[in-house]
């Protein structure tokens, strides 16, 4: 039905729509304001919102929790520290299972204790402390990171 209602696609900039003043990262291709796209289709609502969803993710500020103060750091077994819980997401990602197994363990949990006596975020805490597995736990940090 038309052109989608901003401009600038290009390069991964951040434009504005003209329609309704959200910001859109240069992958979108429209907005939920448009009703077509440049191929002359009509843009299903889901494919829409999905795109809008996903703009929104990528131009949306993650919430911080970091340590400023350096005793305060996570220290790893074996070596490395962390200092925000986007440090712990992105570590656990490629963190060794036994060094995984040292901090979670039946015994104990040091990333709940961590995020609970260091952040203050008792809730992320039990959270963490629930997590089955790193499967869950990661899924736990990635939708705390980018609520």
């Amino acid at each position: 039905m038309g052109e989608p209602a901003w401009r600038g696609r290009g390069g991964g900039r951040k434009e504005e729509c003209e329609e309704c003043s959200g910001l859109l990262g240069g992958r979108l291709e429209g907005c939920l304001a448009s009703e077509g796209s440049e191929e002359g289709g009509e843009r299903s609502a889901i494919e829409s919102f999905i795109n809008q969803f996903v703009a929104g993710v990528a131009v949306t500020t993650m919430a911080t929790y970091a340590v400023t103060d350096p005793e305060k750091r996570f220290f790893l077994h074996g070596g490395g520290e962390l200092s925000s819980l986007e440090d712990l997401f992105t570590e656990l990602q490629t963190m060794e299972d036994h060094v995984y197994a040292h901090h979670v363990n039946e015994e104990r949990n040091d990333f709940s204790r961590w995020v609970r006596e260091v952040m203050g975020d008792h809730f992320l805490a039990k959270k963490i402390e629930l997590a089955r597995d790193r499967d869950e736990l990661l899924k736990c940090l990635f939708i705390s990171l980018f609520r």
